[in-house]
């Protein structure tokens, strides 16, 4: 559900990222996301997605280029740019450090010293929105995949981040799980969220995304609405999902 206005939260503006050892992870990227908007990021193994992303709220800084968000530098205020924008990680349980499911979600919100009465009832909600309100007592180690997926969203969505950033989000679950989360990602794109979400599988979640940028040894390569993109994507390291292929529209995993 994209803003009718199209207003970029984030601009990405001529950004490169080198690392200690001399070699680029990205080089003289651009590129903005809208308010509102489902950015699928795909690429081959190594072609800088994750890089990119990690810029978005100062995890990374720049070689060169900058990256502004709502048109100030990320780097005036690193505190704001990560309350703003949230980051749920590829190993669901690296961001799992509670000891109950409510443990866990409280965690963010409690950091930000906010009032106790609110925070119980943001994580009360964002736990319900999630699934996972009927579990608030139990181990997050007894989850499946699918629902750990879904309780590192619950912990970012805690932080009420205006953009959320996912990691390959179905990396390791089973199919449903894989369903799990993809309902998650449209129930938070139909609130207005603005979800990037990184995959190399873009089969899975092509169906709900406003755009598909291509990332091809650290530059941007590609980037448009899932129908103009993603015919002759193979060249890039990336399979074509089938229906794509066959010159058909994509169907949703969730149909």
């Amino acid at each position: 559900m994209v803003d009718p206005e199209n207003i970029p939260i984030i601009e990405v503006i001529n950004l490169t990222h080198r690392f200690p050892d001399g070699t680029y992870g990205i080089q003289d990227v651009s590129i903005c996301f809208r308010s509102g908007e489902l950015v699928l990021i795909t690429g081959r193994n190594g072609s800088g997605k994750t890089t990119l992303v990690r810029h978005l709220n100062g995890l990374l800084s720049p070689y060169s280029g900058k990256v502004l968000l709502k048109g100030a530098p990320v780097s005036a205020n690193l505190k704001a740019a990560r309350k703003t924008v949230g980051m749920v990680f590829q190993d669901a349980d690296s961001q799992i450090v509670g000891e109950t499911v409510w443990d866990d979600a409280v965690f963010g919100p409690e950091n930000l010293k906010m009032d106790r009465q609110a925070i119980d009832e943001r994580v009360r909600k964002v736990l319900t929105d999630v699934g996972l309100e009927a579990r608030r007592h139990q181990s997050p180690h007894v989850l499946s995949g699918g629902e750990k997926r879904r309780l590192a969203i619950a912990g970012v969505l805690a932080m009420e981040p205006e953009v959320i950033v996912l990691d390959e989000p179905f990396s390791n679950l089973d199919y449903p799980g894989i369903r799990q989360v993809l309902r998650q990602l449209v129930r938070l794109r139909g609130q207005g969220r603005t979800l990037i979400v990184i995959t190399h599988d873009v089969e899975k979640i092509a169906a709900h995304a406003d755009r598909v940028v291509v990332l091809h040894k650290g530059h941007v390569v590609r980037d448009g609405k899932p129908g103009e993109v993603l015919p002759g994507i193979g060249q890039f390291g990336v399979r074509e999902p089938c229906a794509s292929l066959l010159g058909k529209e994509i169907p949703s995993w969730l149909s």
